[in-house]
């Protein structure tokens, strides 16, 4: 029955009637309490949803961030004799009692102002450091540690050659970059300590004075 049949019989229409009457109210009612109904459904099983299966051990530790290790390899070695502040950019150690060197090392990594440095050295090749030794056993050699910046450079030898990296103190992970002149590439470190007339003898230079 339509409103004018109901207003011209005299008849209260009510507003339930009104309600169901308006076609177009019914249809958006009807859309508003799906999306709202499946919302509230949707979050509720993501919320209850246990892990996939399909993710193994083996994927989640993949995708995990490196563990810290417990005890750095280098813990107990005994102290080197390279150590003190890294001077700002700029400076000139020459002037301050420095050698070429050194100069070098400023002017290559005081872009990424590393703080403070500590040296040490693997106790089974100390006896090769002091006496300035030129051949060292195949193994690990020394470290150079930079606590600011929670990165150490590490020197090892195989077959009389020297092999560096660029290691996080954290997790001795290696963070060595590729690409040329960087101050993280261990072939700018490498590059320091093959030359300068040989006084890096046997590729180490923490014991040259």
């Amino acid at each position: 029955m339509s409103d004018n049949d109901k207003e011209k019989s005299g008849k209260k229409v009510s507003y339930w009637e009104v309600f169901m009457d308006d076609i177009f109210l019914l249809f958006f009612l009807s859309i508003a309490i799906l999306y709202i109904s499946y919302t509230v459904w949707g979050l509720m099983e993501l919320g209850t949803a246990k892990p996939s299966p399909l993710l193994s051990p083996s994927v989640a530790s993949a995708e995990a961030p490196a563990a810290a290790v417990a005890k750095n390899y280098w813990a107990d070695w005994a102290k080197g004799k390279a150590q003190g502040p890294m001077p700002d950019c700029n400076v000139n150690v020459l002037a301050l009692g420095g050698d070429d060197i050194l100069q070098a090392t400023v002017d290559i990594y005081c872009g990424v102002k590393p703080g403070s440095y500590t040296s040490k050295i693997n106790p089974a090749v100390m006896d090769i450091y002091n006496a300035k030794g030129d051949t060292y056993p195949d193994g690990k050699t020394g470290v150079l540690i930079f606590e600011d910046i929670g990165v150490v450079f590490s020197t090892d030898h195989k077959g009389g050659q020297p092999i560096y990296d660029v290691l996080t103190i954290k997790e001795e992970k290696s963070i060595a970059s590729s690409e040329a002149g960087h101050p993280l590439n261990p072939k700018t470190c490498e590059k320091c300590h093959a030359t300068f007339d040989g006084v890096c003898v046997g590729y180490v230079c923490g014991n040259r004075f």
